[in-house]
This record gives C-alpha cells, sequence and structure tokens, in this order.
C-alpha cells in the first residue's frame, strides 16, 4: 500500500504539469438536441419570453471575472423555445465560464479552475477523487427549480441547460482518468513530452467525434436515438455513477487511439487530425473498435439526458408548471 500511495503521489505530481485545458465531447448541444428534440411536453413550450440575468441574490458559486452572458437565442424581451434553449446553453459552461478562478489548492492537478469544475478523477478505488463536475451539475440544477419556481421558464430551462453540461461531460472517459499509469512512467521525466501526448488524445477523440456527428453518421445518430434512462433519482448522483462508469473504458481510449491514428498520435511534439479525412468513408482496420468505443459512451450520454429530463418533468409536475 506504501508503494502505492507513493506511485499515487507522483503520478498526480505529473499531471499537475501535464494537464492544461479541458477537452469533453464536441458540440454538446447539436447531440442534446439528437436527443430531446422530440419531446413532447417540452415541444409544447414553445414561446418562452427570454428574461434577463436577476440571479445574483441567489448565486453562491463566483464566475470568471471576465465572462459576461450572451444572449444568442435573441434579445431580451423577444421568444425562445425551450428546445433551442437547450440546443444552445448546453455549450455555455464551455464559453470560458469556469476560467480564472481559485476553488481549490488541488485544482492545478486537473488543469485549473476549469478542470477542477469539469473533471471527476478518480483512482485508488474511488478513494481518491478529484473534481467538482457532479457537484456543478446539482448546483445549476437547483437554481433551475428556483427560476422556475419564480415562474422564470427562461432561466429555469437555461440554468438545466448548464446541468446538463457537466452530467454530459461526466460520461466522457477522458474526464474521470485523464492519462493511463503506463504513459507516466514511460514519460516521467518529460513534463512537456506528456502534456503533448495528453493533448494529443484528448484533441483526436474531440475531434473525430465531431466529424461523425457533423455528417450525421447514423449508426452514431441511433445511439442517441434511446428512450432508455439509469435508475437515478437525483442530479448528483447520476454524475457522479457516469464518471465511475466511463472511467473503466479510458485506458481503452488510448489503447485504440495508437492504433486507429497510429503511433503518431504520441508524438511529443503534436499531434492533430485533419478532420476532412474522417468526412468520409476510409480504410482503417480499427475503426470499427473505435467507433463501438465511442458508441458506448455517447449512448450513455443519451441515457444520462433521458433520466435528466424524467428528473425535471417529476419536478415540474409536483411544481404545478407541467399538466
Amino acid at each position: 500500500m506504501k508503494k502505492l500511495f507513493k506511485f499515487l503521489c507522483i503520478f498526480f505530481i505529473v499531471i499537475s504539469f501535464s494537464i492544461t485545458n479541458v477537452f469533453a465531447w464536441s458540440t454538446h448541444g447539436k447531440v442534446t438536441y439528437q436527443i430531446i428534440y422530440d419531446i413532447d411536453w417540452l415541444n409544447k413550450l414553445s414561446n418562452i419570453t427570454i428574461t434577463e440575468y436577476t440571479y445574483k441574490d441567489i448565486e453562491t458559486e463566483p464566475y470568471n471575472p471576465e465572462f459576461e452572458i450572451e444572449y444568442r437565442d435573441g434579445p431580451i424581451g423577444g421568444t425562445t423555445s425551450a428546445l433551442k434553449i437547450l440546443s444552445i446553453y448546453t455549450d455555455e459552461p464551455d464559453w470560458e465560464m469556469d476560467q480564472n478562478l481559485k476553488l481549490s489548492p488541488f485544482q492545478k492537478i486537473t488543469g485549473g479552475s476549469s478542470g477542477w469544475r469539469h473533471q471527476y478523477f478518480i483512482t485508488l478505488f474511488g478513494i481518491i477523487r478529484l473534481g467538482k463536475a457532479p457537484d456543478r451539475a446539482h448546483y445549476f440544477y437547483n437554481l433551475a427549480l428556483k427560476a422556475f419556481d419564480r415562474g422564470d421558464l427562461y432561466w429555469g430551462f437555461r440554468f438545466f441547460a448548464r446541468s446538463l453540461h457537466y452530467l454530459e461531460d461526466l460520461t466522457q472517459p477522458l474526464h474521470s482518468f485523464p492519462l493511463p499509469y503506463s504513459f507516466v512512467l514511460k514519460n516521467i521525466l518529460n513534463f512537456n513530452g506528456l502534456i503533448k501526448i495528453g493533448e494529443n488524445h484528448h484533441y483526436a477523440l474531440e475531434d473525430y467525434q465531431e466529424v461523425q456527428i457533423d455528417i450525421l453518421r447514423n449508426d452514431y445518430l441511433e445511439k442517441l436515438y434511446t428512450n432508455e434512462t439509469f435508475n437515478v433519482h437525483t442530479i448528483r448522483r447520476l454524475g457522479i455513477l457516469n464518471a465511475f462508469r466511463a472511467r473503466r473504458d479510458s485506458g481503452k481510449f488510448f489503447k485504440i487511439q495508437e492504433k486507429f491514428f497510429g503511433k503518431e498520435i504520441n508524438n511529443k511534439s503534436g499531434f492533430t487530425i485533419n478532420k476532412d479525412d474522417y468526412r468520409k468513408s476510409i480504410e482503417n482496420e480499427y475503426q470499427k473498435e473505435y467507433d463501438e468505443l465511442i458508441k458506448i459512451h455517447l449512448t450513455n450520454f443519451a441515457k444520462t439526458v433521458n433520466t435528466a429530463f424524467k428528473i425535471l418533468q417529476n419536478d415540474l409536475l409536483k411544481m404545478g408548471i407541467l399538466d
């Protein structure tokens, strides 16, 4: 146990230098739209007034001092729909909302304040957990309920969109364990090289997944068209279970990406893919294996959204907001 503890200390010291950015699934809004566009009760809420943000009195968590609230669905006083709000603002937490903050003495391990809020690192069989993504999902869900209670449907759904973002982040395996131990051991004296390896794998996964959604690949979209849910009844618990579920496959992504993209993905001077190369059929013997692994977690993404909507629907029924 002493040797394991010593190794984990070294591991976290190293990745504290190696993680400089936060990555997750690309295009939260596009993927979320594919899952929710045909929810009947949601589509009935198609004439929502865009209201000004008036929640400083109940907000307890800070934002990036440079973050400014944008209204991308129209001007204040205009109208929008619940579907449009959710399709736009599930991306909002990635608009530098969580950067430039001092939240924890351990946030450097997760890549800074944004990483601290968007990730949930799990190691030592779950004894060590770093990050606040499940808490952020819970926080914004509670704000959503408070907005709905005020009769403010616009900010109710906008806060709910933010909550969804953190839940969705937690279905991405590299948000629960960023680098396999083997990579750290091989590059323990080369911090800059380790940074690049981590970035290479994260960007490659993100860029490849984004293209498959952009081109509306049927086998990818089919994984999103599910009515299945998880047997979970609270938002925070849903986030935590997502992280543990995703954690199991984090190492598999590094292995299959080495095969699919080639050993060049471990180039310590950097590696990027040309997205256009993956907009058409390619001949790669590992593509099917890679696709299937990604689709497992996109299915979990869809089940997570469905579960969160089920929780929200039940709460809105209790509040008398839905018939």
